[in-house]
């Protein structure tokens, strides 16, 4: 048989062992923030039907099709490419069976197909927390899935980040109170803020929505209000536009702000100047990034989505959710070598061979130690006791147990760090000397 070259698909991260374990580190941080606000877990198949995955809009280039299933079906398939459209799709299938407000994590991969590059994958981990309510849903719960989710992030010892809130309402509201018609294109143009610059938006908006120097130059001025207090909102009522839109608008982020200030300690600010989520989002949204531009844009975001569920049910389920983009965030920091020591010792213990016989006192004092917590390794073979101890330390082991018991019943223990050794006994040792 012809031998394969050994390569990976580009977009899909492949990680050593020593790198996965922290990226398994951080969802169990996510987890225990999340289920410190009562969340509960949820997990979807990571095949939807296509008419399910198109329920967020036109983003049929994003997803990749399941052939396979297509051959016999009548129906057609694909990779999930977000959790919030398969989470709808659960709510309305299960409404019956669920506690309202029903609060869900899931952390789970997607797959989108994109150009892959620094930070933007094809396939990658999200970890979401939305809320669901059966009628209405309070704007509580915009702040609590806010609050929720930068605690999360705090968790993870990241660099310094600040999650920027507004709300759909002020733009669209702002930009009809000027007079713009094609506010959707107009927004969608404003949102490239970040990519393009105040110039570039300013030619788009010119070339594309066709819109006059004066009424450009207007339709900017919301996105340089950015505060951490409720200074945002004389700032934006001194631009003299008012309508219903533009005052519920504020008024809800008003309320979101004030809940943050008394919570405290939050990386959140109020900013006009994003309006995302044109597909589904109809009020709040949460956009997050780094201080310091480290060149990942967006790592967190999210939002109110009163209608998403009617795709699927009569039902009116209005939601909120947090997603935090954990993929994009561990692969940034692993290019830029930003993690934490990477080799911090996988076990606390590697318990050594000395002959052929001593299998049956390795394993019982293995099974001691393990069955009081700590993480123990048995060394396969009674090899030469200095390869064992050389294997120990490229293990980076802390301690090291040689099975070969004193005649007081103890074990040679000894500290990889120190040098020290002494003698221990495996019902009583604390892990030190």
């Amino acid at each position: 048989m012809a031998q394969v070259k050994a390569r990976a698909i580009t977009g899909f991260p492949e990680w050593l062992p020593q790198v996965k374990r922290i990226e398994q580190q951080w969802i169990d941080r996510i987890r225990a923030v999340y289920e410190h606000y009562g969340y509960l877990p949820i997990e979807t198949p990571a095949i939807e039907l296509l008419d399910v995955l198109r329920a967020k809009g036109d983003i049929d280039k994003e997803i990749y099709v399941v052939k396979k299933l297509h051959e016999n079906a009548s129906e057609k398939f694909g990779l999930h490419y977000d959790l919030t459209v398969p989470f709808a799709r659960y709510v309305a299938q299960n409404q019956g069976q669920l506690t309202f407000p029903f609060r869900r994590y899931q952390m789970q991969k997607i797959w989108r197909g994109e150009r892959p590059q620094k930070g933007r994958y094809r396939e990658f981990y999200q970890c979401d927390i939305d809320v669901v309510d059966n009628g209405k849903l309070g704007l509580y719960f915009d702040f609590e899935v806010l609050y929720a989710g930068q605690e999360a992030m705090k968790a993870l010892g990241i660099p310094e980040f600040v999650i920027g809130v507004s709300n759909r309402k002020i733009y669209e509201g702002f930009l009809e109170g000027i007079g713009v018609e094609d506010t959707e294109n107009s927004l969608r143009i404003i949102d490239k803020m970040d990519k393009v610059g105040r110039e570039g938006v300013a030619k788009l908006l010119r070339e594309e929505v066709g819109l006059e120097a004066a009424t450009i130059e207007q339709a900017l001025l919301p996105a340089a209000i950015k505060s951490r207090d409720l200074s945002f909102v004389e700032e934006f009522r001194a631009l003299g536009v008012h309508t219903e839109k533009t005052e519920a608008g504020i008024s809800e982020l008003a309320s979101i702000m004030t809940m943050v200030a008394h919570a405290g300690d939050a990386n959140v600010r109020a900013d006009l100047s994003f309006v995302r989520g044109f597909d589904y989002y109809t009020g709040t949204i949460f956009e997050g990034k780094f201080v310091e531009d480290i060149g990942l844009g967006s790592i967190c975001s999210g939002g109110r989505y009163d209608n998403l569920a009617a795709r699927f049910t009569n039902r009116h389920l209005p939601g909120v959710g947090f997603s935090i983009g954990l993929s994009r965030i561990f692969g940034g920091m692993v290019d830029r070598g930003l993690l934490p020591d990477l080799n911090e010792p996988f076990i606390d213990v590697l318990v050594l061979r000395t002959d052929d016989n001593d299998l049956p006192e390795v394993v019982r004092l293995a099974n001691v130690l393990r069955r009081r917590g700590y993480r123990v390794e048995t060394y396969a073979y009674p090899d030469k006791i200095g390869k064992q101890f050389k294997y120990a330390g490229k293990r980076r082991v802390p301690y090291v147990w040689v099975a070969s018991r004193d005649q007081a019943g103890q074990f040679e223990v000894k500290d990889m760090r120190s040098g020290e050794q002494a003698l221990g006994d495996p019902e009583t040792w604390k892990g030190e000397f």
